[in-house]
């Protein structure tokens, strides 16, 4: 995209703006990047520094094999499998999202049916449980990762990508992300890359490229690319997105993420979602209950070590001859024969024993993997390392416990997890066009009219577990007809949830008898066979839609007809026997509608 030429200002300029903001940002950090670095370094093996990379080349350090005390350098990797154990624990249920109307007018409810097939729709191509569970494995390494949410333009799609805490930054003064007044994303791209966007924008020179080292180690050579996003203020009242390459401005915009909230007024979304393990007070960043077992990883591996040098001792077993035997070939025959004055020489003759290893280091060394479990919010049984027989309740019990001492990396993951889908819809409400989300939705332009804009209002965003137990035919049958036996659900939700051919053709009928309606055909009487209460559903479905487009005449039309529908039902339900005053009976669970 071509810079704005309705901002005045230069280029130079905002590139000088996007340095004072990043030395504003790198200070507080700083800190937190270095406990992220060696938090990864220990999770990913790279606990003695053994391993020397020069110029692409790595080499290994024989010599650092042994510290000074010829003490080998073992490494027992516990951290590795705690983060993937606490992550499957974190994402366990696959956390998702569904849209749920904010009240019981129509509108807010078809809106609510058109999110949810959104998201529903968009799990799929975003790869939604994938990235969220990176994030939660980089949140464990580095106490604060998330997602960047951004719409692309040339690919025409919302995109999600995981963030780490080494991809950002944002004002420090900001305890919640959401508040910050800048985000800046680095990233490097090759020459051909950079030289493309230069060259879009009329800049003739060639960019510069530098050599950086990746999350792995691996020095590569790219050009650095900064995106600026600028809240408004008072140089910038509209806010201010730009693009910078090789420390020139190849795009430049309005701030774009603008939405109205329930006030009317405009909101500016973030183009990130964050969550923290640990909380930490006036800190834009947060910290990790696995930067706690990084010294006790040290310790452990330290005492294997030890451990280490005394097998190689007391292994070294020597055999023990008298003097006298001094100079005899013991090579050249398998037996020793001795005078019979001389018993007490052979008696002599035997190995060196070990020497017994001290109790207090097997002790430190289970300390230290059972401490390491514990600062991270692990119990025994949940790692594996429990071997006794244990009751699945027991078990349960255990987990539900594991995830109490983590309920604040819980409740920070469930919250970006619904900002994550609440920005996700809002930009799909601002960027991609009606007939676009009917296609998306599989629905028609009219039950996507409600939905247009990105304010999203009326609707809201629910946590669900996103198990294809959950969503199967048969558990959803029988939840419906616990729901009708309580009470609390009709036969036209056990029709949904059976997906029944019968409510299909109910819905079709009571379509076709609305559309007759509507184009002034005369409907005498409703037919015997149909379902009053799922043309009751479809009457007040049309009558959103007329609301919608402003068709008064067409919702008073829809409005009689739904109080015929109305009348009809008072009968059927007078006729009911009415039960004991004393004890309510309960209902029996009706057939699906055929």
């Amino acid at each position: 995209m071509a810079i704005d030429p309705m901002l005045d200002t230069s280029s130079l300029s905002i590139v000088k703006l996007c340095e004072k903001l990043v030395q504003q940002a790198i200070g507080a950090a700083r800190k937190y990047r270095d406990i992220a670095s060696i938090n990864e370094s220990f999770v990913h093996g790279d606990q003695w520094g053994v391993i020397e990379t020069s110029k692409g080349v790595s080499t290994i350090r024989r010599d650092a094999w042994f510290d000074e005390d010829n003490v080998p350098r073992v490494a027992v990797n516990e951290m590795a499998p705690l983060l993937m154990t606490w992550s499957a624990l974190m994402t366990k249920d696959r956390p998702s999202a569904s849209a749920v109307a904010a009240s019981d007018e129509p509108e807010d409810t078809y809106r609510a049916e058109v999110g949810d097939k959104i998201i529903e729709m968009m799990e799929g191509e975003l790869d939604s449980a994938n990235k969220i569970h990176q994030a939660v494995t980089y949140a464990g390494m580095h106490g604060t990762a998330g997602l960047k949410i951004v719409y692309l333009a040339g690919e025409d799609k919302v995109c999600w990508e995981p963030l780490t805490i080494f991809n950002f930054l944002m004002d420090p003064r900001a305890h919640d992300y959401r508040k910050s007044s800048f985000y800046i994303f680095d990233d490097y791209l090759t020459d051909e890359e950079a030289l493309d966007r230069f060259e879009a924008v009329g800049i003739e020179r060639k960019p510069s490229a530098m050599q950086y080292k990746t999350a792995a180690g691996e020095s590569l050579t790219g050009v650095l690319q900064r995106e600026l996003w600028l809240k408004p203020c008072r140089d910038y009242p509209q806010g201010l997105y730009a693009a910078i390459i090789d420390g020139e401005v190849v795009e430049e915009m309005p701030y774009p993420f603008v939405v109205k909230n329930d006030s009317n007024k405009p909101e500016y979304l973030p183009p990130l979602v964050l969550m923290k393990v640990r909380d930490v007070r006036d800190s834009a960043f947060g910290l990790t209950n696995f930067t706690a077992a990084v010294p006790l990883q040290r310790l452990a591996n330290e005492t294997v070590s030890r451990i280490q040098k005394w097998m190689r001792t007391a292994t070294n077993i020597h055999l023990k001859l008298p003097q006298e035997l001094d100079g005899v070939d013991l090579s050249a025959s398998a037996h020793i024969y001795f005078p019979s004055n001389r018993g007490q020489a052979a008696a002599a003759i035997g190995y060196t024993q070990p020497g017994e290893l001290s109790p207090v280091i097997e002790r430190q060394r289970d300390f230290c993997f059972s401490k390491m479990q514990s600062v991270v919010g692990l119990n025994d049984v949940t790692v594996g390392s429990e071997t006794r027989s244990i009751s699945g309740r027991a078990i349960d019990n255990i987990v539900e416990l594991d995830a109490q001492k983590n309920a604040d990396a819980t409740k920070s993951m469930t919250a970006m997890v619904l900002d994550a889908w609440r920005l996700t819809l809002k930009l799909v409400g601002l960027y991609y066009t009606s007939e676009r989300q009917g296609r998306i939705t599989n629905s028609s332009i009219a039950d996507v009219i409600s939905f247009s804009g990105a304010d999203v209002q009326g609707m809201d965003i629910r946590l669900e577990a996103a198990s294809e137990l959950d969503s199967s035919t048969s558990v959803k049958t029988a939840a419906a007809q616990e729901q009708i036996a309580a009470g609390t659900a009709g036969p036209l939700d056990l029709a949904r949830a059976q997906k029944s051919p019968g409510y299909g053709m109910s819905k079709r009928h009571a379509e076709d008898i609305i559309a007759s309606v509507l184009a002034g055909q005369p409907v005498e009487a409703m037919p015997e066979d149909l379902n009053l209460e799922v043309f009751a559903e479809v009457i007040e479905k049309y009558k959103a839609r007329a609301l919608a487009q402003g068709d008064r005449e067409a919702w008073l039309l829809l409005t009689q007809r739904r109080s015929e529908v109305e009348q009809m039902e008072q009968p059927a339900m007078d006729a009911a026997p009415a039960g004991p005053a004393t004890e309510p009976a309960v209902p029996e669970v009706p057939p699906s509608p055929v």
